[in-house]
């Protein structure tokens, strides 16, 4: 009985060995791809910035003539003829600047008035008949 489970482990083994080569196959190459795409990139805008670079015309500034010929022609505007309006202003009179004006006059001393008693008339009232 030891034979079948001997040939089976035997079997993992074997199945084990063969596919760790293959896993670090593949890891490597999609490293190895990823490089190489980035320097084929890389290589090609270096490429493309040189050409656009060196196939640029120098800058130089030329004077030119321009020449510039305007046409203008007057058109006559019939203007409307403002309306005649007369308008007075009333002239605003001088003040009156001569003013007669009385001088103060003293104060009348007064007198002491004697004292006025109610007179007992007085405090009844009148009845109307």
């Amino acid at each position: 009985m030891t034979e079948p489970n001997n040939i089976h482990q035997r079997e993992v083994y074997n199945r084990e060995v063969r596919r760790e080569p293959v896993y670090v196959r593949q890891t490597d190459g999609t490293g190895a791809g990823v490089l190489f795409g980035v320097l084929i990139a890389g290589i090609l805008a270096f490429g493309v910035g040189a050409f656009f670079l060196f196939n640029q015309r120098p800058v130089t500034q030329t004077p030119s003539k321009t020449t510039v010929i305007e046409k203008t022609k007057e058109v006559p505007v019939a203007q409307p003829k403002a309306p005649d309006v007369n308008i007075e202003v009333p002239q605003p009179k001088a003040p009156d600047v001569n003013v007669q004006v009385a001088p103060p006059t003293a104060p009348q001393p007064v007198s002491p008035s004697p004292e006025v008693q109610p007179s007992p008339d007085a405090s009844v009232a009148p009845t109307n008949p």
